[in-house]
């Protein structure tokens, strides 16, 4: 390997694998930023047979690293950098051979907590966390600062009778509060449930924290629309922190965190950063995972002043003045930089084109990736990854796309270690061929054990010899590469956030100018789908503004948000097309919907 003209040197180590016990991982130090492991990973694969022949010697991964611990004799500490390997257990470490996939390795001998630990003890003053808010300022998190105020969290925590066993419920957005409670709740042993309050009458964070059995909340007070506006009429203080509630029985502490406009850390040179826009209480930006990969993560501050105004500006400023190595976007986000950066010309922008920074990858995911996608995030990056997932099994195929002009929409390839099918609703034992579409179905280890207090879901969501129903639809290719086409069902997918559609459907049939209403996902170039509301009304002296105007009135947050349960679109049918037991078509309703935009 060290042959290779872009590598300066190299370490080959094992790493912990299910199935094999230990895999093959080539730590790389490159030459210069030009240079990705995928390059190695080509040269090293021209003259050594598969890894998957068990006599290759052949690397499974690859993982860069900007320097190697040394001795006093200067010679690599083996010892350190496999463990380092092991603890830097995300997708973006790894390139593997063959595949051109990312995997996700982690060490069954250490948890969370632990992880946490030792960076706070081996690089306490590196940043963590930097946040950015749309007004210029940078607030930093450094792993001893968080080790420790989490440490007090916890103590808190516990102080009340909240701890293992327990269910904290966690209302702030990204924010630096935001991680510190997080790590408390983790470091009390307590599990964490994130909660939204979307809608004016709170009903939806009601309704989580009588399913969950939530013992606690976390909240801020002073922001609008605070949940303590829902709650503070539904509980009795008796103490500090303390409640008690015959609507919410379980509840019994309601803690308030203000936010504090202080920098809670001094700044320090990272190596590895990444750019990752995800909320911190989604599996995918949960703060755990940047705690087990180390890598510091630059995202924005919510609770100064919101999410950006700009977000393109937000991210290529960022990227550029943080010295990103790699990014995680929505393909959104992709499209909406690309095209700032293309309006801006020859400005500060095109420098960034013409390599003023660049990063090494950009991951992307969420929903089906096209090839427009991966095109305009190789302008962003010299490597582009496409990942596909769900919040119960987490990241299970992926793609790293050697090509982003021949890319395949929608193409990923099955991790190491998923097993997957796509099979017919009527018979989910038996795989079907390649390019016929069905249902996606995973096992694999990590895989969630069920829908908290849901043994009825949990059941419908497994077959009977383990694999979990994903609620997707794709198929196989002829190369074993998945084809992903997107959500079955009345899902609706709106950028990478899936909606069931009933619940908006009853709020807006209590509308007293509505006789019936179907919810349905129309195509839109940047989120995949966007709500639309398909109503038939009572008569011709009403219309649908009357009706968008009922249903915005309960709903707190801008149809621009990500999350919003709130319709971009109304439209008004004279009559639904019904099935012959009486049900509305919902097919026909969202293809008849769909070609009426298209006219328009």
């Amino acid at each position: 390997i060290r042959a290779c003209p872009g590598v300066s040197d190299v370490v080959v180590v094992r790493v912990p694998d299910p199935h094999v016990n230990e895999e093959l991982c080539a730590c790389v130090m490159l030459t210069s930023g030009d240079v990705s492991v995928e390059h190695v990973r080509q040269f090293v694969e021209d003259i050594i047979t598969s890894a998957d022949d068990p006599l290759s010697p052949l690397p499974r991964y690859y993982v860069k690293f900007q320097s190697f611990p040394m001795t006093d004799t200067h010679k690599p500490r083996r010892k350190l950098i496999k463990q380092q390997a092991v603890q830097r257990a995300h997708a973006s470490h790894y390139v593997q051979p063959s595949l051109h996939a990312s995997v996700l390795v982690m060490s069954k001998f250490i948890t969370v907590v632990e992880a946490l630990k030792q960076r706070a003890e081996n690089d306490g003053n590196k940043p963590a966390f930097i946040f950015r808010d749309q007004y210029g300022g940078r607030r930093v998190l450094p792993w001893e600062q968080i080790y420790r105020l989490g440490g007090r969290w916890a103590a808190v925590l516990r102080s009340g009778s909240v701890g293992q066993g327990h269910l904290v419920m966690n209302t702030l957005p990204n924010s630096p509060e935001r991680v510190i409670s997080e790590t408390g709740i983790l470091l009390s042993g307590a599990a964490s449930l994130n909660g939204q309050c979307q809608l004016a009458d709170g009903s939806d964070l009601l309704r989580a924290l009588r399913l969950s059995r939530a013992t606690a909340i976390v909240l801020d007070p002073d922001v609008p629309n605070s949940p303590w506006n829902v709650l503070e009429k539904r509980v009795a203080i008796t103490g500090n922190s303390a409640v008690t509630s015959e609507e919410l029985p379980d509840l019994k502490r309601v803690y308030k965190v203000r936010r504090n406009p202080e920098n809670v850390g001094e700044d320090f040179m990272a190596a590895d950063i990444e750019l990752s826009l995800s909320p911190l209480g989604w599996s995918g930006g949960w703060t755990g995972n940047t705690f087990m990969s180390g890598i510091t993560r630059v995202l924005y501050d919510v609770r100064n002043g919101g999410p950006p105004a700009d977000m393109a500006e937000f991210v290529w400023k960022s990227v550029q003045e943080e010295r990103c190595t790699r990014l995680f976007l929505l393909p959104p986000v992709i499209i909406g930089v690309v095209q700032r950066l293309n309006r801006q010309g020859d400005g500060a922008a095109g420098s960034m084109l013409r390599g003023d920074w660049k990063p090494d990858y950009i991951f992307t995911g969420g929903m089906p990736i096209s090839r427009t996608h991966v095109q305009a995030a190789s302008i962003l990056a010299k490597e582009v990854v496409t990942m596909y997932g769900t919040t119960e099994g987490f990241v299970v195929a992926c793609y790293h796309v050697p090509d982003p002009d021949t890319y395949v929409d929608h193409e990923v390839i099955i991790c190491h270690g998923v097993d997957m099918r796509v099979v017919d609703e009527k018979d989910e034992d038996t795989p079907l061929p390649p390019g016929q579409i069905g249902n996606i179905l995973v096992k694999r280890r990590g895989m969630f054990t069920g829908y908290l207090h849901d043994p009825a879901a949990t059941a419908a969501a497994f077959t009977s010899d383990g694999f979990f129903r994903t609620g997707d639809v794709g198929k196989m290719d002829a190369r074993g590469h998945l084809i992903v086409e997107g959500r079955g069902g009345d899902a609706i997918m709106r950028g990478a956030y899936i909606f069931y559609p009933a619940w908006l459907e009853a709020r807006i049939r209590a509308c007293p100018d509505v006789s019936d209403v179907v919810v349905v996902g129309v195509p839109d170039p940047h989120v995949n789908e966007e709500l639309c509301a398909c109503v038939v009304l009572t008569s011709d002296g009403v219309n649908v503004e009357h009706v968008r105007q009922f249903v915005e009135k309960d709903i707190i947050t801008s149809a621009d948000d990500p999350l919003s349960p709130r319709p971009r679109y109304y439209v008004r049918f004279q009559s639904f097309p019904m099935t012959d037991t009486h049900k509305p078509r919902r097919k026909l309703i969202k293809q008849q919907a769909a070609q009426r935009f298209q006219r328009e």
